[in-house]
């Protein structure tokens, strides 16, 4: 046997053991966990729903074959696309993303957890629509498990796991200096839990989870905006990998410590991936919403400094020698390249750019990052004299599993000498440190986005539901998805 077929060969790797493990026999979850998931579900339709008033975002939508039809298929939510689960999943990825591609857990690098729900509900979908029509319910020929039509009881367990999965992979990767990037952790993470959300025992988990690690990634970089197909992609792949498992493609059991040929040797220069911490439902716990403002929630709290500051500022404009930002410097891609080419989504995530603007209107609006506002002169000459240092203790903060924050500092100094008191904020609005306070906000948030596809009634039904977690959780997903669509 060569070595490239050892990937094939022996006892599957103990990281793959491990995951197929918690997605099979997970632990109780926390109520705290549910409810964030059941926001996470609100939060990933309404920005769905409204992507579709983007051009734009609509032009890879429906069949890739113009008349193609799937009967009792998976369907497109605020659309009347019925579509095969991975195109279903594809779409609502897309969408769901294209407005807010920022959730992610507290301390953890970048992740698309709308993602996952786009997986789910196509699943869930296709799954309840075909009760009573075994037949349609098939991979590559072969038929899947038996199970009843899911619910979103267990479509929000799924959920959970599949968020725990990737930010506990993402957190534990990245604090070691191999981060990996999300859109890998994205399909591992769905791929998993879509495979038992089919019914797939452990050992079909086992090979489709070994597949997702082995199969190619889009570079986030490339293809992130500004379409969002990238995780797209990655959704309905994750779907197409749990199938393939189902239909007893086998899996290949040592897809990451394979010598030459597997994963920790090719991507990870022979480092081991790290997957340690014992699963439960934390980083569901500790998910991170865009509330408030347009800016990214790992600088939220900068921008909320600086707005504090803008009175300070607008009054002394031109009498400001300099702005001197910390930051747990964690979560911060490098920005290269002009703001003027730059998306509003990269904008919105420049830690100098938000504070300036913030300064400078004392909120961020999405209106805030559009170009005639960044190539504001006024923006040139305060970006000039902004100077950011990374803070040792905000970095623990960031990544400290009993704060979890975002702190940031902001302090102006003026020509005179004279300078303003050093502004710290910790916690955005979205946080978990803020969950209660800012429920208004999600409500808010979403009806907002509904109003652009629902009629009143239709809003007022689904937000209901929300309000009342006893009957969202036992309602079935086909159900659920009636509410959603024309």
């Amino acid at each position: 046997m060569s070595s490239t077929d050892s990937t094939f060969a022996g006892a599957y790797d103990p990281v793959l053991l491990k995951l197929a493990d918690y997605v099979c026999q997970p632990p109780a979850f926390s109520p705290e966990a549910y409810r964030t998931a059941e926001l996470a579900l609100l939060d990933a339709l309404a920005g769905a729903v409204q992507a579709l008033q983007d051009p734009d975002c609509t032009r890879l939508l429906g069949p890739m074959v113009p008349g193609t039809t799937q009967p009792f298929g998976a369907r497109l939510p605020g659309t009347d696309y019925e579509l095969d689960p991975a195109t279903a999943a594809f779409g609502l990825s897309g969408c769901a993303h294209w407005d807010d591609p920022y959730g992610s857990g507290s301390g953890i690098r970048r992740s698309y957890p709308s993602d996952h729900v786009a997986v789910l509900l196509a699943l869930g979908d296709w799954l309840g629509r075909n009760e009573g029509h075994p037949h349609q319910l098939q991979a590559f020929g072969k038929s899947l498990p038996e199970r009843p039509p899911p619910t979103l009881r267990l479509l929000l367990a799924a959920l959970i796991q599949a968020h725990e999965i990737q930010g506990l992979l993402a957190q534990e990767n990245a604090a070691a200096k191999r981060p990996l990037e999300p859109l890998l952790l994205l399909r591992v993470a769905s791929t998993a839990v879509a495979t038992r959300f089919l019914g797939g025992d452990r050992d079909a988990v086992l090979a489709a989870l070994s597949h997702a690690w082995l199969d190619g990634c889009p570079l986030s970089a490339n293809r992130s905006a500004p379409s969002a197909q990238a995780t797209g992609d990655a959704a309905s792949r994750a779907i197409q990998l749990a199938l393939r498992a189902l239909a007893g493609e086998p899996g290949c059991p040592r897809a990451l410590s394979a010598p030459q040929s597997g994963f920790e040797a090719v991507a990870l220069s022979g480092q081991p991936v790290l997957f340690e911490r014992t699963p439960g439902c934390l980083v569901m716990e500790t998910l991170l919403f865009q509330l408030g403002s347009a800016a990214a929630p790992h600088v939220q709290p900068a921008l909320d400094a600086a707005c504090r500051l803008h009175p300070q500022a607008i009054a002394r404009l031109s009498d400001i020698a300099r702005i001197e930002i910390h930051t747990h410097g964690q979560d911060l891609r490098p920005f290269s390249q002009a703001l003027q080419t730059a998306t509003r989504h990269e904008r919105a995530r420049h830690l100098p750019l938000v504070v300036v603007l913030g300064l400078l209107c004392g909120r961020l609006l999405p209106e805030h990052l559009a170009d005639e506002v960044v190539i504001d002169p006024r923006v040139g000459a305060l970006l000039a004299r902004t100077r950011v240092h990374t803070d040792a203790s905000f970095a623990r903060e960031f990544l400290d599993p009993e704060k979890l924050a975002a702190p940031h500092s902001v302090q102006l100094f003026f020509n005179d000498g004279s300078s303003t008191e050093r502004i710290v904020a910790r916690y955005p609005a979205g946080h978990r440190h803020h969950r209660l306070q800012s429920l208004p906000l999600h409500f808010e948030k979403a009806l907002a986005a509904l109003a652009c596809r629902f009629e009143e009634d239709r809003i007022e039904d689904i937000l209901g539901l929300f309000d009342d977690s006893a009957s969202l959780q036992s309602m079935p997903v086909s159900h659920f998805v009636n509410l959603w669509v024309p």
